[in-house]
């Protein structure tokens, strides 16, 4: 598929480096970035991403329905101090990154909790990101959701 893709977009004429690896690990070599854009969705958002921006640098990524059922749009900003932080917005369904995939079972169980929680919109749910790891909450950032509130909330999560 790369393969293929490099030969359509050098058919173009613009200059694109399509590299191929694992997607957690983001790309160093091209850091720092000013804009990072996932196009498969995720269930944390690796800290590499983080390290690899530029302050003041947007993360976008769809987000698997694992807190939300409609698979909201993560918009993190990060900041001077390294950490990252951000809301979700609307419904934006992609195919996960590697291992990442939502059961129907995990699926059930999400849209179940969120309806206990009132069936929240996705704007109302934010993330922070740090070097230790990762806080999806709702509301305010001293509301963080846990494999007990929402369902199947994944990655490292912050203390």
């Amino acid at each position: 598929m790369a393969d293929a893709a490099r030969a359509a977009l050098d058919a173009t004429g613009f200059e694109v480096e399509v590299v191929t690896g694992d997607g957690n690990d983001g790309y160093p070599p091209g850091a720092p970035y000013d804009r990072v854009i996932v196009t498969a969705a995720v269930r944390h958002i690796p800290y590499a991403w983080v390290e690899q921006c530029s302050p003041g640098a947007v993360i976008v990524a769809p987000w698997a329905p694992v807190f939300h059922p409609d698979s909201p749009l993560a918009i993190v900003h990060v900041g001077e101090d390294g950490h990252a932080a951000g809301t979700f917005t609307g419904s934006a369904p992609f195919m996960p990154l590697d291992g990442e995939a939502t059961t129907p079972a995990e699926a059930d169980a999400v849209h179940a909790k969120w309806k206990e929680m009132g069936r929240p919109d996705p704007e109302r749910f934010g993330i922070t990101i740090a070097p230790q790891g990762q806080r999806v909450w709702l509301d305010t950032p001293d509301q963080p959701l846990t494999a007990g509130t929402a369902g199947i909330v994944t990655g490292p999560t912050l203390p």
